[in-house]
């Protein structure tokens, strides 16, 4: 039979595992849909701040 305490460790490598899961690389140049969208973006950022002042 497992001890009580079991669960502390699971829970914890099951924990681990979520945390270190996730691998982001930011690493180039972005490709190029994203450069256009950011470019929109950047462009209707513009355009409020101008109709705000």
């Amino acid at each position: 039979m497992l001890p009580i305490r079991y669960h502390i460790p699971k829970a914890f490598y099951l924990l681990m595992l979520v945390v270190f899961s996730f691998n982001y690389v930011f690493d180039g140049q972005p490709p190029d849909l994203k450069k256009q969208e950011l470019a929109k973006r950047y462009s209707k950022r513009a355009d409020a701040t101008e109709d705000l002042q």
